[in-house]
């Protein structure tokens, strides 16, 4: 009798540990199956950024180039890349956690700033063909100053995005 009750004990604390085993087994599971989701987000968002990031460029070369050469093509690609780092970035505002929308927002109004300066005083300024070397050279300042502000804050926007990652999974570890 004592045998089988030793056996019974060693079975129930056998099964026990089965039991707690599985138990964090399965949590474990699901927190990594979470990550991974977390993770698939960050992937989409780091693309999009990247791609942003090259429509800006794209953008601020080309307007460059129209101001230089005043050819129509240039300004045709900064039109094409100009709507798409809007649409990029409507996507990442759309796709971004509370704390990091105002950044979106205000890399939204730097955008729209810059095409605002382009539409407002660029194009009037080579559509006239009227106009002096002081005048391009103002064009010329004035599109660096703003492909540098809209550079950094892409930079800064980027950065801050890869910090919250990097701390949301330091946390759950």
């Amino acid at each position: 009798m004592s045998i089988d009750k030793k056996l019974l004990n060693i079975i129930l604390v056998f099964l026990l540990i089965v039991i707690i085993s599985s138990g964090i087994l399965f949590k474990n599971f699901f927190t990594s199956f979470s990550q991974v989701g977390e993770l698939e987000k960050y992937y989409y968002n780091f693309n999009s950024y990247n791609d942003l990031s090259s429509d800006i460029l794209l953008m601020t070369i080309n307007l460059q180039d129209y101001i230089s050469y005043s050819e129509g093509e240039y300004l045709d690609i900064y039109f094409k890349h100009s709507s798409l780092a809007i649409k990029k970035e409507l996507e990442l505002l759309n796709s971004a956690s509370l704390d990091n929308k105002q950044e979106i927002l205000d890399m939204i109004e730097m955008t729209k700033s810059y095409i605002s300066f382009v539409d407002k005083e660029v194009i009037p300024v080579i559509k006239s063909n009227e106009y002096s070397t002081e005048d391009l050279k103002s064009l010329h300042l004035r599109n660096k100053v703003f492909s540098q502000e809209l550079t950094e804050k892409l930079r800064a926007t980027t950065s801050a995005n890869h910090i919250r990652l990097i701390i949301t999974f330091k946390v759950r570890l």
